[in-house]
């Protein structure tokens, strides 16, 4: 698992808005939405991750 998380910071470094690990196997990333897609295709074609729970907030 350190390895997946070292490899996006690395990857994403300019594109992590905020982070937060929750726990061992929970994280809390903040990104842009422009770099959503990236970052999602990322993360489930190159990972192989699974989708659990996704949470957004629009504002002006």
């Amino acid at each position: 698992m350190e390895d997946v998380i070292k490899e996006f910071k690395e990857k994403f470094k300019g594109k992590i808005l905020g982070w937060e690990e929750k726990s061992p196997k929970r994280y809390y990333v903040t990104i842009s939405r422009d770099d959503l897609l990236e970052i999602v295709e990322f993360i489930f074609n190159k990972q192989k991750a699974r989708f659990i729970i996704e949470s957004g907030i629009d504002t002006p």
